[in-house]
């Protein structure tokens, strides 16, 4: 959302952001930089969206989505509301299907366009983790909550007057699924600016960063640690891998000795992923783009990922990125780059001049204007 807004904002768009603060991933506001949160006119919305076994059995036997029910709240509608009252906007921006109760309120007072910034195909990647999943009541389980999201996300994409995809794979599925509907194809935007690419980087050191309450990470890292990581180990000793990244389950600092180092939380992304020589990202399922891909592209890091990994993202196996299909197909990949760093500084420099051309978010902010200018004249001829 950060980009998107800087991106409209360098093209002289005024941007009013309305947003939740969840308990999830609570924010002080008062620790923000006031001027930003004066210039956007920032109304924060607290709500406790903490995951209850209880509540999410219930939603599933009343036949509705336990994903979007956790993130209803009386208090953002009266505020969203009270805001409508006295200003007026050209266009309405709702990032992801989870502020799909601001839609009725904005029809309530307004006629201009309300586009969703479809982050992913939500109900796709619950589908995937209900494929995958072994444990029988776990798999019914998941199979539950991705229909019922399914039902509701398939009536939020139609309700919307347009729709940003992150990616071309989602772009396409998202057609299908609201054909009446102009979607257009909108990346992540970045400044490299804010990424500071290390000249030299240890070439020895493997780096993971990620949200570890975010279930296709857990998957993903847990994978990596029993399939890939021991190959590695038995090839390249010397070899040092570091996980990162906020609510780390408990079970992965068992990893933490030898050459693992698991350290949670860190305050800093950018300092963390500093020293690292290679980044991976071991998705296996997954929908939208992959921000921390994109954001060790930006910083030029050596990257091994999955074909789930690096979806919506232009690289080029070999080129920009290696790319691997199994876990002995990750762990040479990832030999071969600790044994030839030569290798890692040509990936680095392809990595990042990838970035500065397919996303730069002054250049996605102002093709999102046109795209809204398009909604507002005609609806119907702002299809991408």
């Amino acid at each position: 959302m950060v980009n998107m807004r800087n991106g409209l904002e360098q093209n002289g768009c005024t941007v009013r952001v309305i947003c939740y603060n969840t308990s999830k991933h609570p924010v002080t506001i008062g620790e923000l930089d006031p001027e930003l949160v004066k210039k956007n006119g920032l109304t924060a919305i607290s709500i406790d969206n903490r995951l209850r076994p209880f509540d999410a059995m219930v939603q599933i036997f009343k036949g509705r989505s336990y994903h979007l029910s956790r993130f209803s709240s009386v208090e953002f509608r009266k505020a969203l509301e009270e805001i409508l009252r006295k200003e007026s906007f050209d266009a309405y921006i709702l990032e992801s299907i989870f502020v799909q109760e601001a839609i009725p309120v904005i029809r309530k007072y307004s006629h201009a366009p309300i586009i969703l910034r479809a982050h992913n195909v939500e109900f796709n990647i619950w589908k995937g983790l209900a494929k995958s999943e072994v444990n029988p009541i776990k798999k019914w389980y998941l199979s539950h909550l991705a229909k019922q999201l399914e039902k509701e996300e398939r009536r939020i994409l139609n309700d919307v007057d347009g729709i940003l995809a992150i990616t071309g794979e989602d772009a396409v599925f998202i057609q299908e699924i609201a054909p009446k509907v102009p979607v257009r194809i909108s990346p992540a935007g970045v400044s490299l600016a804010n990424y500071v690419m290390n000249p030299s980087p240890n070439t020895k050191q493997i780096a993971h960063l990620g949200a570890m309450d975010w279930v296709p990470n857990i998957e993903g890292v847990s994978w990596f640690l029993k399939e890939v990581w021991p190959l590695v180990s038995e090839k390249i000793p010397y070899a040092q891998l570091t996980l990162a990244g906020k609510n780390m389950p408990p079970e992965f600092y068992r990893n933490n000795q030898g050459n693992v180092s698991v350290q949670g939380f860190v305050q800093d992304a950018g300092k963390f992923l500093f020293d690292a020589g290679i980044v991976i990202v071991p998705l296996l399922n997954g929908s939208g783009l992959r921000i921390k891909l994109l954001e060790g592209l930006a910083m030029g890091k050596a990257i091994v990922t999955t074909p789930v990994g690096c979806e919506g993202i232009p690289v080029i196996h070999g080129e920009n990125v290696l790319i691997a299909r199994t876990a002995t197909d990750f762990a040479e990949a990832l030999i071969d780059l600790l044994q030839n760093p030569e290798k890692q500084a040509a990936l680095r420099e392809s990595a990042r001049a990838l970035v500065s051309k397919a996303f730069n978010s002054t250049v996605i902010g102002l093709e999102t204007m046109r795209f809204v200018q398009k909604l507002k004249e005609n609806p119907s001829s702002a299809q991408s």
